[in-house]
């Protein structure tokens, strides 16, 4: 049994279509001297299994296009994705990390408002007064 959840019924867009299905298993042929298959099948191969079928074809339901967008008109964003590494071999001791989202309804015609990605400027290779009395513990007074 192949099922799918509808996931914009939580923003009052119901899914159309079927939830579920059934699908048969590959049912082998038995060796002889058995009968290969059961009454209404017969011996087939398909995609280089001997099986007994012919087998019910059910698509794979597919996503229905819908114009029902989640409320406030903003679209449905997916979660922000890590923030990007600081590379360790920049100097000048400011760096840019930037982090991206997806606009996972523009697909069904519902576009996301606001931006696909974040920047932030952070400071690397701060020298702290501890760091530098630790180094230059002489010509320091704290």
């Amino acid at each position: 049994m192949k099922t799918r959840v509808c996931l914009s019924d939580l923003f009052g867009c119901p899914c159309t279509g079927i939830d579920q299905y059934e699908d048969y298993c590959k049912v082998r042929a038995c060796p002889r001297p058995r009968t290969p298959c059961c009454a209404g099948f017969r011996v087939m191969v398909v995609k280089g299994d001997v099986i007994c079928g012919p087998q019910p074809g059910y698509p794979e339901p597919a996503p229905a296009k819908t114009t029902c967008c989640p409320p406030g008109g903003k679209g449905l964003w997916s979660n922000w994705r890590d923030w990007s590494f600081c590379a360790s071999t920049t100097c000048g001791g400011c760096q840019i990390r930037t982090r991206k989202r997806i606009c996972s309804s523009a697909a069904f015609g519902c576009p996301c408002v606001g931006p696909i990605s974040e920047k932030v400027i952070v400071a690397s290779n701060l020298v702290t007064r501890t760091s530098l009395a630790a180094h230059h513990s002489a010509k320091l007074s704290i």
